[in-house]
Protein backbone atom coordinates (compact mmCIF):
# COMPACT_ATOMS: atom_id res chain seq x y z
CA UNK A 1 0.00 0.00 0.00
CA UNK A 2 1.43 3.47 -0.97
CA UNK A 3 -0.23 6.22 0.38
CA UNK A 4 0.42 9.83 -0.94
CA UNK A 5 -0.57 13.27 0.93
CA UNK A 6 -0.46 16.26 -1.12
CA UNK A 7 0.35 19.38 0.16
CA UNK A 8 -2.80 21.03 -0.20
CA UNK A 9 -4.70 19.78 3.33
CA UNK A 10 -7.53 18.85 2.21
CA UNK A 11 -6.49 16.16 0.23
CA UNK A 12 -5.85 12.39 0.79
CA UNK A 13 -4.87 10.00 -2.07
CA UNK A 14 -4.71 6.14 -1.59
CA UNK A 15 -3.56 3.94 -3.71
CA UNK A 16 -4.54 0.54 -2.99
CA UNK A 17 -2.49 -2.84 -4.71
CA UNK A 18 -4.36 -5.70 -6.26
CA UNK A 19 -7.09 -7.64 -3.62
CA UNK A 20 -6.24 -11.24 -3.33
CA UNK A 21 -8.96 -12.30 -5.72
CA UNK A 22 -7.58 -12.56 -8.98
CA UNK A 23 -11.30 -10.92 -10.16
CA UNK A 24 -11.40 -8.23 -7.45
CA UNK A 25 -8.29 -6.17 -9.05
CA UNK A 26 -10.45 -2.87 -7.97
CA UNK A 27 -8.43 0.11 -6.60
CA UNK A 28 -9.76 2.97 -4.71
CA UNK A 29 -8.44 7.11 -4.58
CA UNK A 30 -9.98 8.65 -1.55
CA UNK A 31 -10.10 12.33 -1.12
CA UNK A 32 -11.65 14.46 2.40
CA UNK A 33 -12.77 17.80 2.71
CA UNK A 34 -10.78 20.19 4.74
CA UNK A 35 -12.10 20.63 8.23
CA UNK A 36 -13.59 16.70 8.05
CA UNK A 37 -11.49 14.62 10.77
CA UNK A 38 -14.40 11.56 11.04
CA UNK A 39 -16.03 10.85 7.41
CA UNK A 40 -20.07 9.75 7.98
CA UNK A 41 -20.20 8.34 4.91
CA UNK A 42 -18.41 8.34 1.35
CA UNK A 43 -19.65 9.25 -2.16
CA UNK A 44 -18.05 6.60 -4.52
CA UNK A 45 -17.96 7.03 -8.03
CA UNK A 46 -17.57 3.98 -10.90
CA UNK A 47 -14.50 4.65 -13.35
CA UNK A 48 -17.33 4.07 -16.54
CA UNK A 49 -18.46 7.01 -18.95
CA UNK A 50 -19.34 10.23 -17.05
CA UNK A 51 -19.06 8.86 -13.89
CA UNK A 52 -15.77 8.75 -13.57
CA UNK A 53 -15.77 12.53 -13.62
CA UNK A 54 -18.11 12.59 -11.35
CA UNK A 55 -16.08 12.55 -7.51
CA UNK A 56 -13.66 14.71 -9.20
CA UNK A 57 -15.79 17.70 -10.15
CA UNK A 58 -16.15 21.02 -7.95
CA UNK A 59 -20.23 20.39 -7.34
CA UNK A 60 -20.08 17.21 -6.00
CA UNK A 61 -17.20 17.58 -3.97
CA UNK A 62 -19.18 20.95 -2.43
CA UNK A 63 -22.11 18.24 -1.45
CA UNK A 64 -19.18 15.70 0.26
CA UNK A 65 -18.52 18.74 2.01
CA UNK A 66 -21.97 19.64 3.18
CA UNK A 67 -22.70 16.08 4.15
CA UNK A 68 -19.47 15.56 5.93
CA UNK A 69 -18.40 12.39 4.04
CA UNK A 70 -15.46 11.18 1.98
CA UNK A 71 -15.41 10.86 -2.25
CA UNK A 72 -14.01 7.66 -3.14
CA UNK A 73 -13.29 7.39 -7.17
CA UNK A 74 -13.06 3.43 -8.06
CA UNK A 75 -10.98 1.93 -10.65
CA UNK A 76 -10.56 -1.82 -12.05
CA UNK A 77 -13.85 -2.43 -10.70
CA UNK A 78 -14.42 -4.90 -13.45
CA UNK A 79 -17.35 -3.32 -14.64
CA UNK A 80 -18.60 -4.59 -17.57
CA UNK A 81 -18.02 -8.43 -16.99
CA UNK A 82 -20.83 -10.78 -15.27
CA UNK A 83 -22.27 -10.11 -11.93
CA UNK A 84 -24.29 -13.04 -11.14
CA UNK A 85 -21.63 -14.62 -8.65
CA UNK A 86 -20.29 -11.69 -7.20
CA UNK A 87 -22.42 -12.13 -3.92
CA UNK A 88 -21.43 -15.54 -3.35
CA UNK A 89 -17.89 -15.61 -5.04
CA UNK A 90 -16.80 -12.69 -2.56
CA UNK A 91 -15.54 -10.89 -5.91
CA UNK A 92 -17.69 -7.60 -4.39
CA UNK A 93 -16.44 -8.49 -0.46
CA UNK A 94 -13.16 -7.11 -1.94
CA UNK A 95 -14.69 -3.64 -2.41
CA UNK A 96 -15.27 -3.41 1.38
CA UNK A 97 -11.58 -5.32 2.21
CA UNK A 98 -9.92 -2.14 -0.25
CA UNK A 99 -12.30 0.22 1.69
CA UNK A 100 -11.11 -0.96 4.83
CA UNK A 101 -7.43 -0.77 3.49
CA UNK A 102 -7.52 3.06 2.20
CA UNK A 103 -9.17 4.06 5.01
CA UNK A 104 -6.67 2.79 7.74
CA UNK A 105 -3.67 4.05 5.08
CA UNK A 106 -5.67 7.64 5.35
CA UNK A 107 -6.00 7.81 9.03
CA UNK A 108 -9.65 7.14 8.12
CA UNK A 109 -10.32 3.96 9.90
CA UNK A 110 -14.02 4.45 9.60
CA UNK A 111 -14.30 3.88 5.75
CA UNK A 112 -14.27 0.25 6.98
CA UNK A 113 -18.26 0.71 8.21
CA UNK A 114 -19.05 4.08 5.91
CA UNK A 115 -22.27 4.28 4.50
CA UNK A 116 -21.98 4.07 0.90
CA UNK A 117 -23.75 6.46 -2.07
CA UNK A 118 -22.86 4.74 -4.65
CA UNK A 119 -23.20 7.02 -7.97
CA UNK A 120 -22.43 5.03 -11.43
CA UNK A 121 -23.35 5.86 -15.35
CA UNK A 122 -24.46 3.36 -17.89
CA UNK A 123 -22.18 -0.25 -16.74
CA UNK A 124 -21.26 1.66 -13.70
CA UNK A 125 -24.47 2.03 -12.33
CA UNK A 126 -25.00 -1.35 -12.95
CA UNK A 127 -22.31 -2.00 -10.96
CA UNK A 128 -24.14 -0.82 -8.02
CA UNK A 129 -27.22 -1.85 -8.48
CA UNK A 130 -25.71 -5.36 -7.98
CA UNK A 131 -23.93 -4.60 -4.94
CA UNK A 132 -26.92 -3.38 -3.26
CA UNK A 133 -27.86 -6.98 -3.91
CA UNK A 134 -25.05 -8.44 -1.64
CA UNK A 135 -24.32 -5.82 0.82
CA UNK A 136 -27.51 -3.37 1.08
CA UNK A 137 -26.78 -2.59 4.83
CA UNK A 138 -24.04 -0.59 3.36
CA UNK A 139 -25.90 1.47 0.95
CA UNK A 140 -27.23 4.72 1.73
CA UNK A 141 -28.50 5.28 -1.67
CA UNK A 142 -27.66 4.87 -5.04
CA UNK A 143 -27.64 7.30 -7.93
CA UNK A 144 -27.80 5.58 -11.39
CA UNK A 145 -27.47 7.76 -14.85
CA UNK A 146 -29.06 5.66 -17.54
CA UNK A 147 -27.96 2.28 -16.23
CA UNK A 148 -29.40 -1.64 -16.39
CA UNK A 149 -31.96 -2.50 -13.63
CA UNK A 150 -31.64 -5.58 -11.59
CA UNK A 151 -34.15 -7.48 -9.86
CA UNK A 152 -34.55 -7.40 -5.67
CA UNK A 153 -36.66 -9.32 -3.85
CA UNK A 154 -34.85 -9.09 0.10
CA UNK A 155 -32.95 -6.46 1.49
CA UNK A 156 -31.78 -4.54 -1.25
CA UNK A 157 -35.59 -2.81 -1.67
CA UNK A 158 -34.74 -0.91 0.81
CA UNK A 159 -31.89 1.10 -0.40
CA UNK A 160 -33.49 4.42 -1.63
CA UNK A 161 -32.30 5.07 -6.08
CA UNK A 162 -32.06 8.17 -7.95
CA UNK A 163 -32.22 7.81 -11.74
CA UNK A 164 -31.53 10.15 -14.36
CA UNK A 165 -32.17 9.54 -17.82
CA UNK A 166 -31.94 11.66 -20.89
CA UNK A 167 -34.90 12.02 -23.01
CA UNK A 168 -32.68 10.91 -25.94
CA UNK A 169 -31.97 7.79 -23.92
CA UNK A 170 -35.07 6.64 -22.69
CA UNK A 171 -34.87 2.94 -23.52
CA UNK A 172 -31.93 0.61 -24.28
CA UNK A 173 -30.37 -1.25 -27.33
CA UNK A 174 -33.46 -3.82 -26.02
CA UNK A 175 -35.91 -1.17 -26.55
CA UNK A 176 -36.80 -1.65 -22.79
CA UNK A 177 -37.19 1.62 -20.69
CA UNK A 178 -33.68 2.36 -18.69
CA UNK A 179 -35.87 3.34 -15.53
CA UNK A 180 -37.18 -0.28 -15.55
CA UNK A 181 -36.32 -0.53 -11.72
CA UNK A 182 -39.65 1.64 -10.73
CA UNK A 183 -41.51 -1.75 -10.80
CA UNK A 184 -39.94 -2.04 -6.81
CA UNK A 185 -41.97 0.87 -6.46
CA UNK A 186 -44.65 -1.72 -5.65
CA UNK A 187 -42.52 -2.59 -3.26
CA UNK A 188 -42.21 0.18 -0.86
CA UNK A 189 -38.45 1.06 -2.90
CA UNK A 190 -37.86 4.70 -2.50
CA UNK A 191 -37.17 5.50 -6.41
CA UNK A 192 -36.27 9.23 -7.92
CA UNK A 193 -37.03 9.87 -11.86
CA UNK A 194 -34.73 12.67 -13.13
CA UNK A 195 -35.56 13.26 -17.04
CA UNK A 196 -33.16 15.26 -18.70
CA UNK A 197 -34.44 17.05 -21.38
CA UNK A 198 -32.37 15.92 -24.61
CA UNK A 199 -29.93 14.87 -23.05
CA UNK A 200 -28.00 11.68 -24.81
CA UNK A 201 -26.47 8.46 -23.43
CA UNK A 202 -23.38 10.22 -22.15
CA UNK A 203 -24.93 14.26 -21.29
CA UNK A 204 -26.13 15.46 -17.83
CA UNK A 205 -26.94 18.71 -18.03
CA UNK A 206 -27.05 21.81 -15.69
CA UNK A 207 -30.67 21.60 -14.27
CA UNK A 208 -31.33 17.66 -13.53
CA UNK A 209 -27.28 17.73 -12.13
CA UNK A 210 -28.19 20.10 -9.70
CA UNK A 211 -31.29 18.33 -9.17
CA UNK A 212 -29.91 15.26 -8.65
CA UNK A 213 -27.45 16.74 -6.32
CA UNK A 214 -30.08 18.31 -4.16
CA UNK A 215 -31.74 14.81 -4.01
CA UNK A 216 -29.19 12.83 -2.49
CA UNK A 217 -28.60 15.33 -0.08
CA UNK A 218 -31.97 14.98 1.12
CA UNK A 219 -31.96 11.36 1.03
CA UNK A 220 -28.71 10.71 2.43
CA UNK A 221 -29.34 12.95 5.46
CA UNK A 222 -32.86 10.84 5.93
CA UNK A 223 -30.69 7.65 6.07
CA UNK A 224 -27.76 8.79 7.70
CA UNK A 225 -28.64 9.83 11.62
CA UNK A 226 -26.15 12.85 11.79
CA UNK A 227 -25.08 10.95 15.24
CA UNK A 228 -24.07 8.39 12.72
CA UNK A 229 -20.31 7.21 13.92
CA UNK A 230 -18.83 4.95 11.75
CA UNK A 231 -15.75 4.65 14.01
CA UNK A 232 -17.47 2.98 16.68
CA UNK A 233 -18.99 0.30 14.28
CA UNK A 234 -22.07 -0.73 11.41
CA UNK A 235 -23.81 2.10 10.74
CA UNK A 236 -27.87 1.48 11.06
CA UNK A 237 -29.23 2.99 8.30
CA UNK A 238 -32.63 4.60 8.72
CA UNK A 239 -35.64 3.12 6.74
CA UNK A 240 -37.53 5.35 4.72
CA UNK A 241 -41.57 3.86 5.17
CA UNK A 242 -43.44 6.23 2.88
CA UNK A 243 -46.60 5.18 4.51
CA UNK A 244 -45.79 7.22 7.65
CA UNK A 245 -47.41 9.82 5.63
CA UNK A 246 -44.31 12.27 5.90
CA UNK A 247 -43.03 12.74 2.44
CA UNK A 248 -44.27 13.90 -1.03
CA UNK A 249 -44.59 12.02 -4.17
CA UNK A 250 -44.21 13.77 -8.04
CA UNK A 251 -46.02 12.18 -11.12
CA UNK A 252 -43.36 10.67 -13.28
CA UNK A 253 -45.93 11.33 -16.46
CA UNK A 254 -47.57 14.48 -15.21
CA UNK A 255 -45.25 16.01 -13.06
CA UNK A 256 -47.94 17.11 -10.27
CA UNK A 257 -46.86 16.54 -6.90
CA UNK A 258 -48.39 16.66 -3.41
CA UNK A 259 -47.92 15.15 0.13
CA UNK A 260 -48.23 11.23 0.47
CA UNK A 261 -51.58 11.12 2.59
CA UNK A 262 -53.58 13.37 0.17
CA UNK A 263 -51.84 12.04 -3.45
CA UNK A 264 -54.20 10.26 -5.89
CA UNK A 265 -50.68 8.99 -7.23
CA UNK A 266 -49.38 6.93 -4.29
CA UNK A 267 -52.47 4.23 -5.58
CA UNK A 268 -50.11 3.18 -8.50
CA UNK A 269 -46.66 3.53 -6.91
CA UNK A 270 -45.11 2.54 -10.31
CA UNK A 271 -45.74 6.32 -12.13
CA UNK A 272 -44.23 7.81 -9.12
CA UNK A 273 -41.12 9.46 -7.86
CA UNK A 274 -40.19 9.64 -4.01
CA UNK A 275 -39.78 12.83 -2.68
CA UNK A 276 -38.36 13.74 0.93
CA UNK A 277 -39.71 17.22 1.35
CA UNK A 278 -42.35 20.00 0.28
CA UNK A 279 -39.22 21.98 -1.01
CA UNK A 280 -37.36 19.15 -3.12
CA UNK A 281 -40.78 18.28 -4.79
CA UNK A 282 -41.45 21.81 -5.90
CA UNK A 283 -37.66 21.68 -7.33
CA UNK A 284 -38.32 18.62 -9.18
CA UNK A 285 -41.89 19.89 -10.75
CA UNK A 286 -39.57 22.28 -12.38
CA UNK A 287 -37.00 20.45 -13.65
CA UNK A 288 -36.89 17.88 -16.15
CA UNK A 289 -39.32 16.46 -18.78
CA UNK A 290 -42.73 14.14 -18.02
CA UNK A 291 -42.22 10.88 -18.80
CA UNK A 292 -44.09 9.81 -22.17
CA UNK A 293 -47.31 7.78 -21.91
CA UNK A 294 -45.50 5.57 -24.32
CA UNK A 295 -43.33 4.22 -21.62
CA UNK A 296 -44.84 0.95 -19.25
CA UNK A 297 -43.38 -0.09 -16.03
CA UNK A 298 -44.44 -3.67 -14.41
CA UNK A 299 -47.18 -3.13 -11.84
CA UNK A 300 -46.63 -6.01 -9.67
CA UNK A 301 -43.69 -5.49 -7.86
CA UNK A 302 -41.51 -7.62 -10.61
CA UNK A 303 -38.99 -6.23 -13.05
CA UNK A 304 -39.55 -8.54 -15.84
CA UNK A 305 -37.63 -6.25 -18.20
CA UNK A 306 -34.40 -6.17 -15.33
CA UNK A 307 -31.32 -8.39 -15.39
CA UNK A 308 -31.78 -11.66 -13.22
CA UNK A 309 -31.79 -11.65 -9.37
CA UNK A 310 -28.39 -12.27 -8.46
CA UNK A 311 -27.49 -15.18 -6.00
CA UNK A 312 -26.60 -14.51 -2.54
CA UNK A 313 -29.24 -11.08 -1.73
CA UNK A 314 -29.50 -11.53 1.92
CA UNK A 315 -33.20 -11.61 3.43
CA UNK A 316 -34.63 -8.35 5.11
CA UNK A 317 -34.61 -8.59 8.75
CA UNK A 318 -35.18 -5.68 11.22
CA UNK A 319 -32.31 -4.79 13.29
CA UNK A 320 -32.31 -5.26 17.06
CA UNK A 321 -34.91 -3.34 18.63
CA UNK A 322 -36.44 -2.50 15.58
CA UNK A 323 -36.36 -0.92 12.30
CA UNK A 324 -35.21 2.83 12.80
CA UNK A 325 -37.30 4.70 10.91
CA UNK A 326 -36.30 8.09 9.32
CA UNK A 327 -36.90 11.42 10.85
CA UNK A 328 -39.63 13.92 9.62
CA UNK A 329 -37.98 15.28 6.19
CA UNK A 330 -36.68 18.71 7.57
CA UNK A 331 -37.63 21.74 6.05
CA UNK A 332 -34.29 22.40 4.26
CA UNK A 333 -34.35 18.85 2.47
CA UNK A 334 -31.94 18.20 4.70
CA UNK A 335 -28.67 20.19 4.09
CA UNK A 336 -26.84 21.71 7.68
CA UNK A 337 -28.18 24.73 8.57
CA UNK A 338 -24.69 26.52 8.71
CA UNK A 339 -23.45 26.28 5.58
CA UNK A 340 -24.62 27.45 2.02
CA UNK A 341 -26.73 25.16 -0.59
CA UNK A 342 -25.40 23.72 -3.48
CA UNK A 343 -25.11 26.15 -6.21
CA UNK A 344 -27.88 26.42 -8.11
CA UNK A 345 -27.34 25.00 -11.73
CA UNK A 346 -23.21 25.51 -12.47
CA UNK A 347 -21.24 24.02 -15.34
CA UNK A 348 -20.45 20.76 -14.32
CA UNK A 349 -17.15 21.44 -12.86
CA UNK A 350 -17.22 25.44 -12.55
CA UNK A 351 -18.92 25.68 -9.26
CA UNK A 352 -17.16 27.21 -6.30
CA UNK A 353 -16.73 25.09 -3.22
CA UNK A 354 -15.86 25.91 0.20
CA UNK A 355 -12.53 24.49 -0.59
CA UNK A 356 -10.48 24.62 -3.74
CA UNK A 357 -9.88 21.52 -5.42
CA UNK A 358 -7.09 20.84 -7.72
CA UNK A 359 -8.21 21.24 -11.81
CA UNK A 360 -11.29 18.74 -12.49
CA UNK A 361 -10.43 15.92 -14.82
CA UNK A 362 -12.68 16.43 -17.83
CA UNK A 363 -15.46 13.41 -17.69
CA UNK A 364 -15.04 11.03 -20.63
CA UNK A 365 -17.72 10.61 -23.32
CA UNK A 366 -18.30 6.99 -23.44
CA UNK A 367 -19.10 4.56 -26.45
CA UNK A 368 -22.49 5.19 -28.24
CA UNK A 369 -23.19 1.59 -27.62
CA UNK A 370 -22.16 1.50 -23.92
CA UNK A 371 -26.06 1.69 -22.07
CA UNK A 372 -26.90 -1.54 -20.82
CA UNK A 373 -29.03 -4.08 -22.64
CA UNK A 374 -32.36 -5.96 -20.16
CA UNK A 375 -33.02 -9.84 -21.30
CA UNK A 376 -34.97 -9.54 -24.17
CA UNK A 377 -38.81 -8.68 -24.27
CA UNK A 378 -40.96 -7.54 -27.62
CA UNK A 379 -41.33 -3.89 -28.07
CA UNK A 380 -39.79 -1.32 -30.01
CA UNK A 381 -37.70 1.77 -29.17
CA UNK A 382 -39.05 5.30 -28.59
CA UNK A 383 -37.45 8.38 -28.55
CA UNK A 384 -37.78 11.98 -27.66
CA UNK A 385 -36.42 15.15 -27.90
CA UNK A 386 -36.55 18.12 -26.20
CA UNK A 387 -34.04 21.09 -25.70
CA UNK A 388 -32.26 21.43 -23.25
CA UNK A 389 -32.98 23.09 -19.52
CA UNK A 390 -35.27 25.88 -19.87
CA UNK A 391 -34.88 29.28 -18.47
CA UNK A 392 -37.95 28.69 -16.20
CA UNK A 393 -36.62 25.92 -14.82
CA UNK A 394 -33.52 27.04 -13.97
CA UNK A 395 -34.67 30.79 -12.40
CA UNK A 396 -37.55 28.55 -10.17
CA UNK A 397 -34.15 26.47 -8.83
CA UNK A 398 -32.49 29.78 -8.16
CA UNK A 399 -35.46 30.73 -6.29
CA UNK A 400 -35.87 27.99 -4.23
CA UNK A 401 -32.16 27.91 -3.34
CA UNK A 402 -32.26 31.55 -2.28
CA UNK A 403 -35.40 31.00 -0.29
CA UNK A 404 -33.79 27.68 1.58
CA UNK A 405 -31.15 30.17 2.41
CA UNK A 406 -33.16 33.54 3.86
CA UNK A 407 -35.29 30.42 5.95
CA UNK A 408 -31.90 29.87 7.83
Amino acid sequence: MQVLRSRMAPYVVALGVLAPRPASAVNATLWVPEGVTKVRGIIACTSVGAGAGWCKSADFQALAKRLGVGVVSLSGENAFASYANRCTGGEFKGLLDKLTEVGKAANHPELANAPIVGCGHSHGGDYWNYFNACFPERMALIFDKSSGGVQYTGAALKTPMIWEIGTNDLKNSMGHFRGDMFAHRTKGTALSLVLGPGESHGSFTPAPRAMVIALIEGIFNLRVSKEADPSAGPVVLNVIDESTGQYWLGDNYTKEIGPYPTFPGKATPWKTSFLPSEELANMWKMVGAPLPASIKIDEGGVCTTCYKHPNGEPEWMPPDGGAPVSPPPPADAGAPADVAPSPPVPAPDAAAPPVTPPRPEPEPEPEPDAGTAAPPRGGGGCNLGRAGASPLALAAIALLLRRRRSHR
